[in-house]
């Protein structure tokens, strides 16, 4: 990587986490709203706007989506993936695709972790001792986010070949 695609990934991923920091609410209702109600329609639950956040109720484990599970520093580590793939002269044009791409993967990736996140919380409720339990939700938020990012990063290899040939 050439040191100004460097530069932009790094400011890139910096802007977003600044704004990020800023505007919480901002970036929650952009991303993290969605991505709620959207696991509460898979799920079958109905959900309510709260002062913490959206809650998503059930009679097995009813949990709440904060800003803080917005989504937004997945979103800064999917646009640092993205950007140097944009950057190169023969996939400018596709630039414009960037953002709301990202967006939709986002919200689609955190939708995914709040499903999955509710399925282990009633997992661990069931097997493990409460000590546990916070770590088993950021254990399955690390797996879903990470396999998002790595099947993104093959997508783009997979495009990089077909566009630069």
């Amino acid at each position: 990587m050439q040191v100004k695609q460097i530069r932009i990934t790094v400011m890139v991923i910096a802007s977003i986490v600044l704004l990020s920091r800023l505007f919480p609410q901002f970036f929650f209702v952009v991303l993290g709203h969605p991505a709620a109600y959207l696991s509460g329609w898979w799920l079958g639950v109905p959900s309510a706007v709260t002062g913490d956040g959206v809650l998503l109720m059930d009679r097995v484990l009813s949990i709440t989506v904060t800003p803080q599970c917005s989504g937004a520093d997945f979103l800064a580590l999917l646009c640092g993936i993205m950007v140097p793939f944009l950057v190169q002269p023969a996939r400018r044009r596709y630039g414009w695709l960037a953002a709301p791409v990202a967006v939709a993967i986002t919200i689609a990736a955190n939708s995914c972790r709040i499903i999955m996140g509710w399925y282990s919380g009633v997992w661990a409720r069931q097997a493990l001792s409460q000590t546990y339990w916070p770590g088993v939700h950021l254990a399955t938020g690390i797996v879903v986010f990470l396999t998002v990012l790595v099947a993104v990063h093959g997508c783009l290899l997979l495009l990089d070949r077909r566009v630069c040939t």
